[in-house]
């Protein structure tokens, strides 16, 4: 849960570094459209100004509620979202551990998330905002995890979201740039009241001081508790902080681009064409009746004063008057403005799952000089390195160091092929232009083929054997 602590220059442990409070009215407006309508219109004239903002009579101020109560949140930023991380979990994540993993897999965080669900939120803090944390945290022991213990003593995950991770620094004169502290904003219920929860705020201070990591919290109100340093396996303080940044572009300690923040901004823009189109809805739904040609006689005698109109009322007018109904035209501008904006909302949408041409690095494997990726591509990978290296800080405490994989699925269907490229793809095949596993390989990337290669060709032979024994016998043979 992202906590909005004041943005100002607090000192002290509450010190939030300048980067994230430059950042910090984007990730508001990004967590506003994501937590939907209700959330937004919370926020009133942040997002849907006043008419006119001088105007404090009792009349503009119940107007501007009424554009308030019926102006739409079309909540594209959510929905995307939602379907994005949704492409990446479509398959489950590649997972080679060791068995004493198990455990964690169905409970990462202590409490009851497994580790798909771990990474699920990682993705969708990452997607949303361009940055999270994962931090290995460990339980207290007198010395190392012994054998009977693996299992029953165990290390737990926490993600945090963005607005959580307040302040850090890195030592850059190392030559891996090793964090040296962060500051993570948690909550806590202080247990006063058996019945009421009263969320109250903490701050998480992890350090390496002389190579050696230790771990404090601070409460408002209270003395800081007790500098605590965990042990690993073998009962020594572990050399780093197990804590790793997740972002969209590298899972260094910068802030990255946040991937939703233009929708985001097109999507409040669409809100207030919503409000401007509603409002002129509702004043053509309210038809205005014009009499004219009548004396205040006629008025009074014939009319009684009022007018009865509808499929059993009539109007009874003089000679030479007139009724009639007016309305006003339907505000097409702010509609075109609503129409342009959901195509620039599902571009933007487009674009975090289209392939792009990235030069590679020289470290990297292989003669290509380019290679295709993507926002979500990117986002996908960075949070699987993230988990893979949270896990062997997990090992670190219960078992020592690891071999392992834990790899999330970047097959998207979301960019599966057309028919047409299908076609084509199989025509190649057939015509020797490509072999059987590159077609099955294109096939599966797209989302269409599920198999692998030798048990497609063990069911297509199966089904061929099967048809040929269904054909009917030649005309004019024997049955």
């Amino acid at each position: 849960m992202a906590l909005y602590a004041a943005v100002g220059n607090q000192t002290g442990v509450g010190h939030q570094r300048n980067e994230f409070r430059d950042m910090a009215l984007d990730y508001r407006l990004i967590q506003d459209c994501l937590s939907g309508q209700r959330h937004v219109k919370q926020r009133g004239v942040v997002y849907l100004p006043k008419p006119d903002a001088q105007d404090e009579s009792e009349a503009n101020i119940q107007r501007y509620d009424d554009l308030l109560e019926r102006a739409l949140f079309y909540n594209v930023t959510q929905s995307t979202l939602s379907g994005l991380v949704g492409e990446v979990f479509a398959r489950d994540p590649v997972a080679e551990l060791p068995i004493s993993f198990d455990v964690m897999l169905e409970d990462a965080n202590g409490g009851n998330l497994t580790l798909i669900q771990l990474a699920k939120r990682a993705t969708r803090y990452v997607l949303g905002k361009g940055r999270a944390g994962m931090l290995a945290d460990y339980p207290q022991t007198d010395g190392g995890v012994s054998a009977d213990d693996v299992g029953k003593v165990k290390p737990t995950i926490t993600v945090y979201e963005t607005e959580n991770i307040i302040n850090w620094r890195v030592d850059n004169e190392m030559s891996d740039g090793k964090l040296v502290m962060v500051v993570l904003c948690e909550q806590y219920d202080d247990g006063s009241d058996e019945f009421v929860i009263k969320p109250k705020t903490q701050h998480r201070v992890l350090r390496l001081t002389g190579g050696v990591y230790t771990t404090q919290i601070y409460r408002k109100g209270e003395d800081a508790h007790e500098v605590i340093t965990p042990k690993d396996h073998a009962g020594n303080p572990f050399a780093r902080i197990p804590f790793t940044f997740i972002g969209s572009e590298n899972n260094d300690a910068d802030i990255d681009h946040p991937p939703m923040l233009s929708l985001a901004y097109v999507n409040i823009a669409h809100y207030r064409n919503s409000a401007s189109y509603e409002e002129g809805v509702y004043m053509i739904g309210q038809p205005t009746l014009v009499l004219s040609g009548l004396t205040k006689e006629w008025v009074e005698k014939v009319l009684n004063g009022g007018v009865r109109i509808g499929s059993r009322g009539a109007v009874m007018m003089p000679d030479g008057g007139d009724a009639h109904l007016i309305s006003m035209e339907a505000n097409g501008a702010a509609h075109e403005a609503m129409e342009q904006k959901e195509r620039q909302m599902v571009a933007l949408g487009g674009k975090l799952v289209e392939q792009k041409q990235v030069q590679r690095t020289a470290t990297e494997a292989g003669n290509d000089n380019a290679s295709e990726t993507s926002v979500l591509s990117s986002v996908v990978n960075n949070v699987t390195s993230a988990i893979e290296y949270i896990l062997k800080q997990c090992a670190m405490f219960t078992v020592g160091e690891v071999e392992l994989t834990y790899k999330l699925n970047t097959e998207f269907s979301i960019a599966s092929m057309t028919a047409q490229e299908r076609q084509q793809l199989i025509a190649e095949w057939q015509t020797g232009g490509i072999s059987f596993s590159e077609m099955r390989a294109a096939l599966r990337k797209s989302g269409i083929a599920t198999l692998d290669d030798a048990e497609a060709k063990t069911e297509i032979d199966a089904e061929d054997f099967r048809n040929e024994e269904d054909e009917p016998p030649a005309s004019g043979g024997e049955e």
